[in-house]
């Protein structure tokens, strides 16, 4: 591994530092010391002239799906529901290298971009398999990003859980899933050492889970030591359905069936009221706030304040891009401070641009599992950070560092990206991946797969017309 020194940049080390030129010393992988320009470095050490870049801890995305990289732009107006119900479409069962591409092209977007890790929950149909996840995570290692990889599945379905939506649709509910041989099948892998990818367990959505699942998902991850990552009152049905279900709500049940804890990580809590925040604060799980799949679906805004005021650890995310089309972390950055701004009139209580970054960085961090080792420049963590090109656009003029990166920056800027001191972006060009190859695995994937005109059909259509009225029905008459 080589040892760096990047030199005369400007340096932001975290949400609450004000930036200066300093330069970063980069041993093993990790920062070893930061100073003054002209810090002294043994001779051996490659120089990398930094002047005219700003220098930030790379974004961390703290909740995405890289099994929708082929799909994004697919839907232009469809809920989480239809979304979901059309997972048999734009999921359909894969060979090894469609998942392995994906996962790349995941990767490549993300890399491009300036994040440096992510929380993937990767689903694989019928069910996640060994062959499958070894697939995902060598496309993963290949790239150079940091993932903690979460197979993504449920042993039920959204119309055992919604039974008058499969009436609606006229479809019959299946039998729940053996799940005890899927868990089985998959934990060898789950206890497999990369050098950047990390495990966790993603039962998809409590609604579609039933308990005996979640727990035996629980137990797993806590005999292995690994998170849970699962999505938590995302959208306006799921509101209405889990007191229905759950005697006191959803989070009062996990509770009380003792599976919730600090190793849970809870996507979306667009509709957590305060009894639940409390309970999320109690267990010491953290909450993803993905404001641009909220608002793409029409789930609503989560209340990001609110789970600060609650001391509970928030990070932020894409989602994957079947329901936000991109992986742009700045993007959801700045969505997240600027939806707080519909939620109160109280402007001392919108999410800053302070709030906004530490979410992305040091929150997203501590969602991965890896707080204190990302997500800071500082001596001893590992060397994930970002070069911002100054003279581009978006840094005409410079005024303030932190409130650009979140307000101005869209990607654009990002000239160059390291993950354990080892540079995988370059002058913008991906280093560990050939961006031409993907684009054409990609073509070729499109046209095999065919997703549009799939999802295009008079069929699908009065499908997705017959959800949407449901939906809507649902929200006109919530009792």
């Amino acid at each position: 591994m080589t040892d760096w020194v990047l030199r005369g940049g400007l340096v932001l080390k975290h949400a609450k530092h004000t930036p200066e030129p300093l330069d970063i010393y980069i041993k093993a992988g990790r920062i070893e010391q930061m100073g003054p320009p002209g810090l002294a470095v043994p001779a051996q050490t490659k120089v990398f002239e930094a002047g005219g870049y700003l220098i930030h801890p790379g974004l961390v995305n703290a909740h995405t799906h890289g099994h929708g990289a082929v799909t994004k732009g697919l839907a232009d107006r469809w809920n989480l529901e239809q979304l979901i119900l059309a997972g048999s479409i734009t999921n359909q069962e894969r060979a090894l290298d469609l998942l392995q591409l994906n996962a790349q092209l995941n990767a490549a977007e993300m890399l491009l971009k300036g994040c440096t890790a992510a929380f993937d929950l990767y689903a694989q149909l019928p069910v996640p398999s060994a062959e499958g996840l070894e697939a995902v995570a060598a496309g993963y290692e290949q790239s150079g990003l940091r993932v903690v990889l979460a197979p993504m599945f449920a042993d039920q379905n959204l119309y055992q859980a919604l039974p008058d939506l499969a009436l609606a649709v006229g479809e019959q509910p299946t039998a729940p899933l053996a799940y005890d041989a899927v868990l089985q099948n998959i934990k060898p892998v789950l206890t497999r050492s990369y050098q950047r990818v990390q495990w966790a367990l993603g039962p998809a959505i409590p609604l579609v889970s039933s308990d005996a699942f979640l727990a035996d998902c629980s137990q797993l991850a806590r005999e292995l030591g690994i998170l849970i990552h699962t999505h938590v009152l995302e959208s306006p049905i799921q509101k209405r359905a889990y007191p229905q279900r759950y005697a006191g709500g959803l989070l009062q049940h996990l509770d009380r069936i003792g599976v919730l804890g600090a190793h849970w990580v809870l996507a979306h809590c667009v509709w957590l009221d305060q009894n639940d925040l409390a309970l999320v604060a109690k267990h010491q799980a953290k909450i993803v706030h993905n404001p641009g799949s909220n608002l793409r679906l029409g789930s609503g805004i989560a209340d990001m304040r609110d789970m600060l005021r609650h001391g509970i650890t928030v990070g932020v995310g894409t989602d994957g891009s079947t329901s936000s089309d991109n992986q742009n972390m700045y993007e959801a950055m700045r969505l997240a401070a600027l939806v707080s701004r519909v939620k109160t009139e109280q402007v001392d209580q919108w999410i800053s641009a302070e709030d906004a970054f530490y979410a992305a960085t040091e929150g997203s961090a501590a969602c991965l599992g890896l707080k204190d080792q990302i997500g800071r420049l500082e001596s001893g963590f590992k060397a994930d950070l970002v070069l911002i090109d100054l003279a581009h656009i978006n840094w005409q003029p410079l005024n303030h560092a932190l409130r650009q990166l979140v307000y101005a920056e869209d990607a654009t800027a990002v000239r160059h990206v390291m993950v354990d001191g080892t540079w995988v972006v370059q002058n913008q060009q991906l280093l560990r991946l050939n961006l031409v190859e993907l684009k054409q695995k990609a073509e070729q994937a499109r046209q095999v797969l065919q997703l549009r005109s799939q999802l295009e059909t008079p069929a699908m259509q009065q499908f997705f017309d017959t959800v949407a009225q449901f939906c809507a029905c649902q929200a006109d008459h919530p009792g």
